[in-house]
């Protein structure tokens, strides 16, 4: 009996022994996945941060060119309306000075 009883608790030992050689190869294989996974989504991520970040650069760009052009728009509107006041000045001097012989305006 006791024969009988080392031969299978030997063989259950075996057994174990090779469950447990199965789960550690299992363990490794699935720790390669995740590591190779988790390298990947973090590739993935920095790209899309390198896409934000030159959309933003590119979008920043363009505001300030945008900016630029209403900087040079608002400074020729400025000199216009300053032609045009300048104009309307000297048109009021030339109406305040035009008079007939008699000093009456015309």
């Amino acid at each position: 009996d006791r024969g009988i009883l080392l031969d299978q608790a030997s063989r259950l030992s075996t057994a174990m022994l090779q469950a447990l050689r199965e789960c550690g190869s299992d363990a490794a294989t699935l720790s390669r996945e995740i590591e190779e996974s988790a390298a990947g989504e973090a590739r993935e991520a920095r790209r899309t941060v390198k896409s934000w970040e030159g959309a933003g650069e590119q979008g920043r760009a363009q505001a300030d060119a945008v900016r630029g052009q209403l900087q040079a728009k608002s400074e020729a509107v400025e000199r216009l309306s300053d032609s045009l006041r300048e104009a309307v000045e000297e048109l009021e001097i030339l109406r305040s000075k035009t008079v007939d012989q008699d000093g009456i305006e015309v």
